[in-house]
Order: C-alpha cells, then structure tokens, then sequence
C-alpha cells in the first residue's frame, strides 16, 4: 500500500513518466514512458479522444489497463481491471456514443482456461458493462469494430469451439453487451483472427492467420481474409501468401472503401495489402530489411498514403544481444516506401498500434525495454508512446533509418509441434547461441543455450498457438515462427 500512494504520488509529479517533449513546427512531439515501479506494462492499442489526447489499452502487471494522456503526453488518468490471473486488453476503440469498447483476454473472470473479455466504459475509463465470453478452453480477444445498428463484432481465436487445434473466433453483441451470436472459422488445424472492419451495410471483414486453408496445409501460415454477412454467415474468403509464415495483424477500412492490411511475409519481411472492396488484390509491398520485422498496425495518412508500426531488429547489440526498436514506415497511396524510422533504446522496443493524428502527425504506442534478465531472457518493459511530426521526427530528434543486422538460416522440426522441438543452426556464429521462445504477447515461455548449433526444447507444458523462436549471438540473429498444436 506505501509503494502504491508513493507511485501515485510521483506520477501525478510526473516523476515516474520518462519523457521527452517539444513543438516541432505547429505539430507537438514527444516520447514517453509510463509504468509503475518495479511493475512490467505493455501497450497494445491508442486512438485519439474527441479532447485531442490519446486513450491506450494494454496492461500492467498482469491486469487490463486503460490510459488517458493529453496532447502532450501528460498523463490524466489510470483505470486497471483485473484480477490473480493474467489480463490484458488488446484493442480499444470509440464505441459511438462517446466511451470506449475494450477486447482482450481474462484469466480472472473466466470458466475455463481464459476467456476473452469485452468492456464498454464511458469517456473516463469508468465500466459501463464487461462481459467474459468462452468455453472451457482457452479463448480471447484481438479485433472490435463498430457496427452501424451500435453493436459490436469483436474477433480473435477459440480452443474451446470449432474444428481444430486453434479456431478463428467471432462474437456479435449489440449496445448492452448481449451475445446475439458467435461463429468460428477455420479447419483442423491452426486459425485465428487479429482484425475487423465493418462496412455501412453491417458486413464485416476480418483478417488473421491459417494453417488450414492455403498453400501450406498444417506446414506454413497463410494471410486469411473474409468477409461476413450481417448475420454472421460467410459471404467470401481469400487466402494470401508464399512459401514461408505469412499472418496479418490489422485490417482498416480507407477513404475510398478498400481495406488495407498489415503483418509479415515469408517469416521475416513487413507486409502491405490492399484489397478491393470484393476483395480482390490491388497490390501487396513488402518492405524488407537485412534482418527481421513485422507491421503490427496501419492506419491511413492525410495525403491518403499509409503508416505503418511494428518493429525491427536493432542496429546494435546490447551486451551481445541483438534487441528490437519500435518501427515506424511511412508509404504512399501506391504503397512506394517513403521513409523508415526506429525509436527505442538499448534494450527490446516494440510498436504495436499506431494512428495518424488530427495536427498532422503520428502517435504510436507499444513497450520499451527497462530492464533484461541474461538469466531467464526476460525483458521488463514500460508502456511507451511516441508522438511525431509529418515527417517521423521527435522535433531536433527523430532518428533517421539506419541499416539492420544480418539474419542467419535456422532449422525447427517438427513444425507443428506437439511437445518436442529441435533447433538446429548450421551457422558457426550460432554454435553457442541465446535461444529464446516468446508468445504473441511477447511473454518469454522459454530460454536456453544451443551446445555445438543444436538444442532440444521441451514444450509440452504450453498451449496450441504461433510462438516465436529467437536465436541470437552477438549481432548474428534467426527468428522462426513455429507452431504448437495438438
């Protein structure tokens, strides 16, 4: 209790907030950080409020967290919701009637393994219903949209419904939180949803990842897209990929009516779609480093090109660590790469939502990196937030693009995995390589050492699901997505 008013305290002095802020030509710009003391936050998701702040959804020490900051990154309020299990919150939007609708995922308030978790609040944050909706498997929550008649449809994966290991999961509720109806969508094996749009006729589309359906059946993540009728029947499906992992993590709708999508290509290189409003492909870019990244959210510019956030290897290694920064890409309408910017420090950065802002700018929020255990390879993390000019420029102190480390051949098998996994690395620079599993939330569920290029991974206790496998040894780095299903 002393720890928390003493938190309290030097947060409303603006003590424990790290900050960097200046006014950079009529647009305000500024790079911040918000956690509690010896805590470990994430950021997930941002919109911009009707006042010209910035509400974000996340979490903090293992509960949903809602933030409101104003325009220069001071921050206004903290609402958590959770609690002695793990809950996050993964996406925020306007609920069109002044609040805010909240997805994520609940092991507090749950009958089973996990549930996701919807919460409606009003426009400080206060609860006006929240809702677990699941079975006895493990469920959750990634996308919401709005939809016209003031429901929702809210998307994300199911293991306790459907016809496979993982499923794509969907609820509609109206305006009270109700459950009208829930789908799922997928095959036997590995499925799930990271985005929604909804169109003004109460259609929807979704987006997300499938090993069921593609070019890679039950062997390589293929882009799914679909788009569903008001009453949740399919309407149609398209599939998107090449010969190595390929997901997708956002989908928006543009001025003009296409969609746009964002993820990452051949396991290794930022992805960008454009779809037509049947869902034809308009084009696809990928924006390739020498080393490894990923577009985590896009959103549509004032010249109607795009930014993209995500992350991307860092250019130096941290005590012979290789690490990530948060990634900002700005494109045209075409989708030509205009300029790349990366923001973090010595430790592991990640971007994983970002907006285009009403004074013409970009502000993106994901974590920064406070602390690293060499021991466990776990990375305690603020909640960070970046505020840009038009240009991806913190005032004097944006950062230009720089060159990426090199990445290195990796082996997996079996992938999919049920329990044991082999990781095999023919590089000399590997031979006694860090190897690190994380999840989709960046959680690290395994660390170890590879002995003469090899190592035996023991992963029987984790649930189905698209993990990521990271090897590293001074600036040589592979990453490799793998996947555990039963």
């Amino acid at each position: 209790m002393i720890v928390r008013k003493l938190l309290a305290a030097l947060i409303a002095a603006g003590v424990v907030v790290g900050a960097h802020a200046v006014q950079a030509q009529g647009t305000r710009t500024f790079s911040r950080t918000y956690g509690e003391v010896e805590g470990n936050e994430r950021g997930f998701s941002i919109l911009e409020a009707s006042d010209g702040g910035y509400v974000i959804t996340g979490m903090i020490a293992d509960d949903l967290a809602i933030m409101k900051i104003d325009a220069g990154g001071n921050l206004l309020w903290t609402k958590r919701y959770g609690g002695a299990a793990f809950d996050a919150g993964n996406m925020i939007r306007h609920d069109g009637a002044g609040g805010y609708i909240i997805v994520g995922q609940t092991g507090s308030f749950d009958g089973g393994e996990g549930d996701a978790w919807i919460i409606r609040t009003d426009a400080q944050g206060d609860t006006l219903w929240s809702r677990a909706v699941g079975g006895p498997g493990y469920d959750f929550a990634m996308g919401v949209a709005l939809i016209p008649d003031g429901g929702f449809i809210v998307v994300g994966g199911t293991e306790s419904f459907g016809a496979g290991d993982r499923d794509g999961y969907l609820v509609r509720l109206n305006g009270r939180g109700d459950t009208l109806w829930t789908r799922t969508t997928g095959g036997q094996y590995l499925d799930e949803l990271f985005g929604v749009a909804s169109a003004a006729d109460g259609s929807f589309i979704t987006v997300g990842g499938t090993y069921s359906i593609g070019g890679g059946i039950g062997l390589t993540d293929d882009i799914s897209v679909d788009r569903f009728y008001p009453d949740g029947s399919r309407n149609w499906g398209r599939r998107y990929g090449g010969s190595d992992y390929d997901w997708a993590t956002t989908i928006m709708t543009t001025r003009d009516g296409k969609y746009m999508i964002t993820g990452q290509h051949d396991g290794g290189n930022t992805y960008l779609l454009q779809l037509s409003r049947s869902g034809e492909q308009v084009w696809n870019k990928t924006y390739a480093s020498s080393g490894w990244d990923e577009g985590r959210s896009v959103a549509e510019t004032a010249d109607s090109g795009f930014i993209i956030a995500g992350r991307v290897d860092a250019t130096v290694a941290t005590n012979g660590v290789l690490f990530q920064d948060l990634m900002l890409i700005r494109v045209d309408k075409d989708g030509k790469h205009l300029w790349t910017k990366r923001f973090g420090g010595e430790l592991h950065d990640e971007g994983s939502s970002v907006i285009a802002t009403s004074d013409g700018g970009y502000v993106a929020v994901g974590f920064k990196g406070i602390s690293w255990d060499p021991e466990s390879f776990q990375t305690t993390a603020d909640i960070y937030v970046i505020k840009t000019d038009s240009a991806g420029m913190l005032g004097t102190a944006g950062l230009e693009p720089a060159g990426i480390a090199s990445g290195t051949a990796l082996d997996l098998y079996p992938n999919p995995a049920s329990s044991a996994v082999t990781v095999r690395s023919a590089d000399p620079a590997l031979r006694s390589a860090s190897v690190t599993v994380t999840d989709l939330l960046g959680r690290t569920i395994h660390a170890g050492t590879l002995v003469a290029g090899s190592a035996e991974l023991d992963l029987g206790a984790q649930p189905p699901g698209l993990y990521s496998v990271v090897v590293r040894s001074g600036a040589a780095l592979s990453v490799r997505r793998l996947v555990i299903a039963r």
